[in-house]
């Protein structure tokens, strides 16, 4: 047969890792020649002519390409990591902290977030600190994570994420959560154990009773009884990992949390803390047991995939509070006289809400208080409240302060809550 040159695609994403031809489409004439993963191997779909006089132009790790046999090209045993969106839970890197980089910690038993997305829970007692840190040290690709400081009386502590179900269009659901219907999901995190003892913690795999409403869920992985991840040694960071096969798992179509639990014992003092991030939880298309490399997102885009579940009118660095300043306050004018209910005061929000209803709390700005503030008379409105939360529009109102006038400014601060 004659000799045959053949332009090849390749992958959006080239991992440096994968040789060359990994993951390539052959064209031809008349069609396209497919190469799928087995085991790592490249498998054409369907017929190829003398594939030893076959040639094809690849794209090679450090960007250059070549001419290389087929035969040479389909021998390739790399594993290939599928380009696109792999990680089907957000902020995994620990980026975003809209909530503030030190939030309080809530008491035992009280999911609390902390980075965006992701719920703190101790057990026993309170924890010290939840905090946002920079890192240096590598094997972690992202620079962010978050650092758990344990306390006197804490037992267990659990990290974890919901991961959304579906979209309610017209009466009907659109599923948008493939990590389900997926043959494997492969999960790992870095944690770096500052505890001073080794420990091993454990993974909760978990579906709710009912569609995106975690009020009741099961756990299904281990059985109902969680599975252990690998031991963590003290003072370095490891990677654990977990594959898990959803097939089997009851209401997986109602969504899927990924909880984290770090051992009794482990966080027991305020001289204790672990560091996580770059957890991530992939759909694997074949059951191959491979584990992707994080995928590092940028800051803009992780903040408005966050602000489907929580947004502000605060500043991004500042923790939201009452009497926590004016800066970036909703503004709006006074259109009514005194001690007057003016409502169809509105907030058109930056990014859709991922549904509605959500919850919405009210902050003054200038006082220890949940009022909207006449800026102009410097006095507080009374009966101040949300009316409507669409997944666009906030619509509140008040009643105006005592001897305020129409044509007064007033300003007020709003956060909204959707998390899961």
């Amino acid at each position: 047969m004659t000799n045959l040159n053949l332009s090849a695609r390749v992958l959006g994403k080239f991992p440096a890792r994968v040789a060359a031809g990994a993951g390539m489409l052959i064209t031809k004439l008349n069609g396209i020649w497919t190469f799928a993963v087995d085991g790592g191997n490249l498998v054409p779909q369907g017929s190829v002519p003398d594939p030893a006089n076959t040639y094809v132009l690849v794209q090679l790790p450090d960007g250059t390409t070549a001419k290389v046999p087929l035969s040479v090209a389909l021998a390739v045993t790399q594993p290939v990591e599928f380009p696109g969106k792999k990680n089907f839970l957000f902020n995994g890197g620990m980026i975003v902290w809209q909530r503030g980089g030190s939030p309080t910690p809530g008491t035992a038993g009280t999911r609390t977030y902390g980075p965006d997305r992701w719920a703190i829970t101790s057990a026993g007692a309170a924890l010290t600190t939840i905090a946002r840190n920079n890192h240096a040290a590598i094997p972690p690709r992202s620079g962010s994570m978050m650092v758990i400081v344990g306390n006197a009386g804490v037992t267990t502590v659990d990290v974890d994420q919901r991961v959304e179900a579906a979209t309610p269009v017209a009466g009907t659901f659109t599923l948008n959560n493939p990590l389900v219907w997926a043959p494997q999901i492969a999960f790992s995190a870095y944690i770096n154990n500052q505890t001073g003892s080794a420990f091993t913690p454990t993974l909760f795999v978990e579906t709710p009773t009912v569609l995106d409403n975690w009020a009741a869920s099961t756990i299904v992985n281990g059985g109902g009884a969680g599975e252990a991840l690998q031991s963590c040694p003290n003072g370095v960071w490891t990677r654990v990992t977990w594959l898990g096969d959803p097939a089997a798992y009851a209401n997986k179509g109602n969504g899927i949390g990924f909880r984290l639990r770090f051992p009794s014992g482990s966080l027991d003092s305020n001289g204790k803390s672990v560091w996580i991030t770059d957890v991530m939880c992939e759909p694997r298309y074949a059951a191959d047991g491979i584990f992707s490399q994080f995928e590092v997102m940028d800051f803009g885009t992780e903040l408005i995939r966050c602000q489907r579940y929580y947004q502000k009118t605060f500043p991004y660095s500042v923790k939201p509070a009452q009497n926590a300043g004016a800066s970036n306050a909703l503004y709006f004018t006074q259109v009514v006289g005194a001690a007057t209910v003016q409502g169809g005061n509105i907030w058109r929000l930056p990014t859709k809400l991922r549904t509605s209803p959500a919850t919405g709390t009210l902050y003054n700005p200038a006082a220890v208080n949940a009022q909207a503030r006449n800026e102009t008379v410097l006095t507080d409105c009374t009966g101040t409240s949300i009316n409507l939360i669409y997944e666009d529009t906030v619509i509140f109102a008040c009643t105006t302060a005592a001897g305020s006038a129409a044509g007064n400014r007033m300003q007020i601060h709003i956060t909204l809550d959707m998390e899961l």
